[in-house]
């Protein structure tokens, strides 16, 4: 039928005759449509039914940084609080907090990583920066940066990204299951910040596509001004899915904030719509309110500022005095006083 609906030309239709001398009959279509055989949805339509974004920071503390004492190296540290004195790693990680505490869909608590530096002289690549596991917002990301110049550190190497990469998977993997299980949708983004290329370029390239199937986009962030077409190569990787994006802080440096967030921010739409439809996962259903489900009761002479809504069957009630919750398969009654 949709074959003989795209056709230009009208086209009769005709029924084979099991008999012959005898009417095949007619069919009667009263009424047809085109339908797409898959709905095109889009990004937005997953964060407005409640779908959230969870982000977690990387950032590099190799010694190609320079010595963080000395001015005009990248982790030199000329304030802590005025914008116009921050370093490039400053100036990235409150464009990146300030930006996304705009959106209700994003998940508060973020975990701020580093890797590259040594402690007791071992050298790690994946640990905690700051005193907490997870921060809350730019202030609390920017202070889990600036904490680390505060005590023993030291800067060292080689750059690694594939140990933050596997815990942020596991963290997004875990974030998945939790969400799943209480009805709730979950993506997560990974931005790595670095100076430089990774030392093992191979290893990084089969640890994305290991992950390419999972709800993760990573962004990797260059700062400073060395030459970064090596990390532009892990772009073009062929894993089940397109999940890394590049982009680098010199190239906006003279716009601002808002240009090189928006760009590192560009590919998301598209790698969280491939993943969802992957994987056929479809946005939550929108909870509506009825307004024949909403009584509000005759208004009285006296102001009683001692409100309770009043839940009887599927009906609300607007009245005074407690707040009251019934449920039809429960005889406990909870009370509430609420005060303006």
């Amino acid at each position: 039928m949709n074959s003989l609906l795209r056709q230009k030309k009208q086209k009769k239709l005709y029924l084979d005759q099991d008999k012959p001398n005898f009417n095949p009959g007619k069919i009667l279509v009263q009424k047809a449509a085109l339908k797409e055989d898959d709905e095109k949805l889009s990004f937005l339509d997953y964060l407005s039914n409640k779908c959230k974004l969870q982000v977690s920071i990387a950032i590099d503390f190799t010694a190609s940084n320079g010595d963080p004492r000395q001015p005009g190296t990248l982790h030199y540290m000329e304030s802590e609080t005025k914008p116009e004195l921050f370093n490039e790693y400053q100036k990235v990680l409150s464009a990146i907090g300030s930006t996304l505490t705009n959106y209700s869909e994003y998940e508060q608590r973020v975990p701020v990583m580093g890797f590259g530096a040594k402690y007791d002289g071992v050298i790690q690549h994946c640990f905690q920066c700051g005193s907490n596991p997870t921060v809350n917002g730019a202030e609390g990301i920017l202070g889990a940066y600036n904490s680390m110049f505060k005590g023993p550190i030291t800067l060292s190497g080689p750059t690694v990204f594939t140990e933050v990469i596997r815990v942020s998977t596991v963290r997004a993997v875990n974030a998945k299951v939790s969400a799943e299980q209480v009805g709730e949708q979950v993506y997560s983004m990974l931005f790595i910040l670095t100076d430089g290329s990774v030392a093992d370029m191979n290893r990084t390239k089969k640890a994305i596509v290991r992950v390419s199937d999972h709800p993760l986009s990573i962004v990797i962030i260059g700062v400073g001004s060395a030459n970064f077409s090596a990390l532009e190569e892990l772009t073009e990787i062929d894993g089940a899915r397109d999940i890394v994006h590049f982009v680098s802080w010199k190239d906006y440096a003279e716009v601002g904030y808002d240009a090189m967030i928006s760009a590192a921010l560009e590919k998301i739409p598209n790698q969280f719509n491939q993943y969802f439809s992957k994987h056929k996962i479809m946005p939550l259903k929108k909870e509506f309110v009825h307004h024949d489900d909403i009584i509000v009761e005759p208004a009285r002479t006296e102001i009683d500022l001692n409100y309770y809504l009043e839940f009887r069957g599927d009906k609300v009630s607007v009245r005074s005095g407690v707040y009251r919750t019934y449920n039809n398969s429960c005889s406990k009654c909870f009370e509430k006083c609420i005060k303006e």
